[in-house]
């Protein structure tokens, strides 16, 4: 393989045995953004190439996109912006070489290839607009004794350098990587061992991820205080979420820790309403509520005490109007008096007055604009 454009020629030979790590453009399309291609497909953009030419063609290495790896153990695969990229793509009206500049590529000497460490995205946008070739810049070559590991390390370094500038990589994304290059500090650490104890995934981290665990994009810290934090309100320990929570997660779980948390807390601390809640989780009646819902306009930061009283509010109307009367009480809620204002004047509507859970949202909501209107009055 030799590159082409301006500067000293690289002879390389592509190995027979790439690590399974190392995937094409098309592939990374095909397995994280399945649905993209057609979106794409329907915008009203040039989608035969790309919209400019690539400028100073002499002074610069080119290839086609096809020639690109990207490494998945190095890359925010799993937080790809399919947003982002069709506003781009909107905006330039197809893929634009004059915005999009050259992707930075280390080459590998040990398996011959080049591997695009910061520019993923717009390989994607290349690849959509049927853009044969890119511009690139070659930012490292990696001698053929360096392991597989070392590389790994080596592309995660420069990606997190290149993101710290840009505060582009999420939260999430960086545990992943640190995990997948072997830079885990030690809280990272403690979540993998929570979650593998734990039988979950999440990220990266924990047991591998398969259709029967329960498996999350996000959400380290909070499962990790779920599971190992005894100072957190809403802890359950490891053993008690696998006797309780682990198989209904499975069955009834929604891959979302901000409602999966809460469901699990409420199995593990209120036994009296166990079976009946399970029951419940099972209906059509939790099942109508888009899964937002749960947690929508919540406490700051205190998304998931929220769900835990509402998910006991909305149950315990399901059982009101199946038996005439209530099985959860506001002495159950034991965190209630660290709530807020409005959680706590929704609870009591729920479970002390009987009000029907969506009109108990908007008295809720209207205590809490009058509690604020008079702070602010006060204030002026």
């Amino acid at each position: 393989m030799t590159d082409k454009g301006f500067g000293q020629k690289l002879e390389m030979e592509e190995s027979t045995e790439i690590p399974f790590n190392y995937v094409k453009i098309r592939d990374i399309v095909k397995r994280y953004t399945p649905n993209l291609e057609e979106t794409v497909r329907n915008l009203n953009i040039k989608k035969d190439g790309a919209v400019d030419e690539i400028s100073d063609r002499a002074y610069k290495c080119i290839d086609s996109i096809l020639d690109f790896y990207i490494n998945i153990d190095a890359q925010r695969v799993e937080d790809i912006i399919e947003s982002k990229i069709v506003e781009n793509l909107k905006e330039s009206g197809g893929f634009s070489h004059e915005t999009a500049g050259a992707l930075s590529v280390f080459v590998s000497r040990k398996y011959g290839i080049k591997i695009v460490t910061d520019g993923m995205h717009r390989l994607i946008k290349a690849l959509l607009c049927g853009v044969d070739e890119v511009a690139w810049s070659l930012e490292k070559i990696m001698p053929k004794d360096m392991t597989d590991k070392e590389m790994t390390t080596c592309e995660h370094e420069f990606l997190k350098a290149k993101n710290a500038r840009n505060a582009q990589m999420s939260t999430s994304e960086q545990n992943r990587v640190a995990k997948a290059s072997g830079n885990m500090n030690p809280k990272q650490k403690n979540y993998q061992k929570s979650f593998e104890k734990a039988g979950i995934h999440v990220n990266g981290y924990g047991v591998e991820s398969d259709i029967a665990t329960p498996s999350y994009t996000e959400g380290h810290d909070d499962w990790y205080s779920h599971l190992s934090r005894e100072s957190c309100v809403y802890y359950v320990g490891i053993d008690d979420f696998r006797k309780y929570s682990y198989h209904p997660l499975i069955k009834f779980g929604k891959s979302n820790c901000s409602i999966d948390i809460p469901i699990s807390y409420i199995l593990v601390n209120h036994s009296t309403i166990r079976n009946s809640f399970l029951n419940w989780l099972d209906s059509t009646d939790f099942q109508k509520r888009d899964v937002a819902w749960w947690w929508r306009y919540a406490m700051h930061g205190r998304s998931i005490e929220t769900t835990i009283v509402r998910l006991l509010c909305a149950f315990n109307e399901h059982y009101r109007n199946s038996y005439g009367k209530n099985i959860v009480t506001i002495e159950m809620i034991s965190f209630l008096d660290s709530t807020s204002t409005e959680t706590k004047h929704f609870a009591m509507n729920c479970l002390d007055k009987n009000i029907i859970i969506d009109e108990a949202l908007d008295r809720s909501k209207d205590a809490e604009v009058a509690r604020l209107n008079k702070i602010l009055s006060a204030d002026i």
